[in-house]
């Protein structure tokens, strides 16, 4: 199968679709893989790790598109470039179909069997290719390493609950630093030791906290991690409305 990674039309995007590792596992797998010059320039991946994991580098956008069995990309293509995929081919994006009727049927139109990676359901054996939660994690950690570094005294950050033999049930309010703090409702099981590690790396102390199961509302509970976030760091109350 003859599959090629477009670079990314948009100049805003700096996400990669395609690494060289990736590359490497799918010419093992057989694919004929090619990817368009300065595919990971933004990231830092020269063409020459594309090319020694075993990929084809292209400095024509078209014709490799007109070509391919199967393109990878990470947004929705632009409409102009829909007339250059071949018929019978699949495109694998990030679609948006419910607000991007024209596309859709341009696509149909086109005979390309076009994957739509938001509308993959979200369940356990489809975890890895779930892009709307790995999306919006990196986002979250990055929020956090932005915040903790304007923000030296301590960042507010929930973490899933834990559940280990012979503890309560927690969840996680940690604290970039000084204080990563451990509370929490009965929740997701996630061990202790992900915490302890955290506070660890972040030279943080760790504090585990008996959950208050008379707060059964979320909000309440959240406000109230927060209320000790701010007792930790000396810091003045906040009025929840």
């Amino acid at each position: 199968m003859r599959t090629f990674v477009p670079k990314e039309a948009d100049p805003a995007e700096a996400r990669v679709p395609l690494s060289p590792v990736t590359v490497g596992k799918l010419v093992k797998l057989g694919a004929d893989c090619e990817t368009e010059r300065g595919l990971g320039i933004s990231v830092g991946w020269a063409d020459d790790e594309y090319e020694a994991a075993g990929a084809k580098t292209s400095s024509d956008r078209m014709q490799s598109l007109s070509r391919a069995d199967l393109v990878l990309r990470l947004r929705k293509p632009p409409l102009e470039e829909i007339e250059h995929l071949k018929s019978g081919s699949i495109h694998v994006s990030l679609l948006d179909p419910f607000n991007e009727e024209k596309l859709v049927n341009r696509l149909a139109a086109a005979g390309v069997t076009a994957v739509s990676m938001e509308m993959i359901p979200r369940v356990a054996i489809a975890q890895k290719m779930d892009v709307l939660s790995s999306q919006a994690n990196l986002g979250g950690y990055v929020a956090v390493a932005s915040a903790s570094l304007l923000h030296a005294r301590g960042v507010f950050l929930m973490a899933p609950a834990l559940y280990l033999p012979g503890l309560p049930e927690l969840r996680a309010g940690v604290l970039d630093c000084p204080t990563a703090v451990v509370h929490g409702w009965r929740d997701d099981i996630v061990p202790v030791e992900h915490s302890v590690r955290f506070a660890q790396s972040s030279r943080a102390a760790l504090h585990l906290l008996e959950s208050d199961h008379r707060l059964h509302n979320q909000v309440r509970v959240i406000q109230h991690l927060f209320e000790y976030f701010l007792i930790a760091l000396d810091l003045p109350a906040i009025a929840f409305e």
